[in-house]
Formats: C-alpha cells, structure tokens, sequence
C-alpha cells in the first residue's frame, strides 16, 4: 500500500515539477537562474523514488507508533533514498558538467559511493556504522549518521549564501534602487548570515550542545589566534574598506609597483585588473596597512 502511494506521490510531483521545468524554459534567459531548470528536471527524475521512500518513512512511523514491527520497512527504505540521490545528483553532474567530467564523476566517484552504502545496507552493516559514535571532546558524543546529514546541511546554506549573494549584488538590489556601495555590503553580509544560520543549524542537526561546544572552541582559541590571525585581519579590514568606502570599484589605484582598477572588494581580498589584463588579489589587511595611491576616486 506504502508503495502504491509512494508511485502515485511520485508520478504527481514529477508533472508538477515537468510543467513548472517547461514554464522556466519560456522565461527570458538569466544567469541568475541558470541553476533552476537544472535542479527542476534533477527534482523530476528524483521525484518516483522519493515518494516511494517518504511515503514508506510515513508508514514505517504509523507501524512504531502502533508498536507493529516494521523490520522490511526499514530495512528496504534506504535503497529508495539512495535511488533517489542517484538520480538527483546524476542528473545535476550530467547537465553543469562537461561530458568527460561528468563521466568521472558519476562513474568514478557517484555510483561506487552508493554501491558501497547500498552493500553496506545488504549486509546490515550500515546503522552499525551510522551509529558509531565519535568522542569530540569533553564527553561531546555525535553518531557518525547524524555528523553526515550536520555537514550535508551546512554544504547547502553555503551554496545557498553563494547564489543569495550573488543574485542579491547583480540582480535584485541594484533594481531596488539600492545606492551601488551599498550592494556589496548589503550582499555580503547576507551571505554571512546565512551562512552562520547554517552553521547553526548543522550543529543543531548534529546533536552538539553548544555549552560543550564552548569547551572545544575555548580549546582551540590560542591555536586559531596564531595561525588564523592574518585571516581576522583581512575580514576586518574589509568591513573596514566597505562601510568607510575609501576604495570603491572602479577606482584606479596603485599598490607597490602595481596600478589597476579595483573591480571588487570582498571581505578578504580585493580584486584589482592592472593595465596588462592580469588580476590580482590583494589581502584587504594589505590595503590598509601600505601606502595605497587612489588616482580616481568616484564621489
């Protein structure tokens, strides 16, 4: 019955997403979408198996609830997660990868990844090592299934956060009208946020107690101090750079022996385009502590 529902689940979202796929292909072409038809026709093909495996979780909880034993269930549930992922990721590699980088990744690394977990699941061998617990630090205990899914989570607020900040700073705020120095910041820092929400919510995911968190952190404090010092000081220097607007794009500047433009600043380096076509990249902690000559400064 669970797999009844499951097909019928999936064969309703698969029209879904096919006319909503069909729809954004008659839009007029925008790089700042050009993941959507990508990830509409990923969700296409993985829409089949997860329905059959959602509506299985589903079934499988309304059988513990009623305390009934659902041992097939679970044991057959993950094989439609991983049919799913197959098809999701698949799907994704082959359209934004060049074909012979596709080929590598789908065959090299996508399908022995999930035939490995997949035998691991044959043999019962997969919860046992979901379940193996890892000792952090000061009694902090994760399961290794539960540190994955913490990860996975964070990986997708940075890609979030990436496409959020890029679709903020090239499309939304400068229709709002947004005063152009103020793009950056704006879009940065929104990208910042989402990226520590994801963080927060990886952690969350996880199972981490952020007041034994505080321990490991304080731990690490004099090592992070040394050896990330140079990094703080790039961060803080372009926030510096930012919000005082000393430097804006398009600004002809000259640092050391070279002379460019500056075509972006970021948090942690500025770009700079020299007379001969080559980019640098300049640590935002450089810019402020050398003596830079700004040639033209927009008002």
């Amino acid at each position: 019955m669970a797999v009844l529902l499951g097909l019928l689940l999936g064969r309703v979202l698969r029209g879904l997403l096919g006319r909503l796929g069909r729809r954004v292909d008659n839009w007029p072409s925008s790089r700042h979408a050009a993941w959507l038809p990508d990830l509409l026709e990923a969700g296409r093909r993985a829409a089949m198996p997860f329905g059959i495996w959602i509506m299985g979780m589903a079934a499988s909880a309304t059988f513990e609830s009623a305390g009934v034993p659902n041992t097939i269930l679970d044991w057959v549930a993950p094989f439609f997660a991983l049919w799913m992922i197959y098809h999701f990721l698949g799907t994704l590699i082959r359209r934004r990868m060049q074909p012979n980088l596709a080929r590598i990744w789908n065959d090299l690394v996508l399908r022995p990844v999930l035939l490995i977990v997949a035998a691991l699941q044959v043999f019962g061998l997969l919860d046992n090592i979901l379940n193996v617990r890892i000792n952090l630090s000061h009694g902090v205990l994760l399961s290794l299934g539960d540190l994955l899914l913490g990860l996975l989570a964070v990986a997708l607020f940075v890609l979030l956060a990436r496409y959020l900040r890029r679709l903020l700073r090239e499309a939304v705020l400068p229709q709002m009208g947004i005063e152009p120095y103020l793009i950056p910041i704006i879009a940065t820092f929104t990208g910042y946020v989402v990226i520590i929400i994801g963080f927060w919510v990886g952690l969350s995911i996880a199972g981490v107690d952020l007041t034994a968190l505080a321990f490991i952190l304080g731990g690490l404090s004099v090592g992070l101090g040394f050896g990330l010092k140079e990094l703080i000081n790039n961060f803080i220097s372009g926030f510096i750079l930012l919000f005082e607007r000393s430097l804006v794009p398009g600004d002809v500047i000259e640092v050391g022996q070279d002379t460019g433009v500056v075509e972006e600043i970021k948090l942690r380096a500025t770009k700079i385009r020299t007379g001969d076509n080559v980019q640098l990249i300049v640590p935002n902690g450089l810019m402020l502590s050398d003596v830079v000559t700004t040639y033209s400064q927009q008002a």
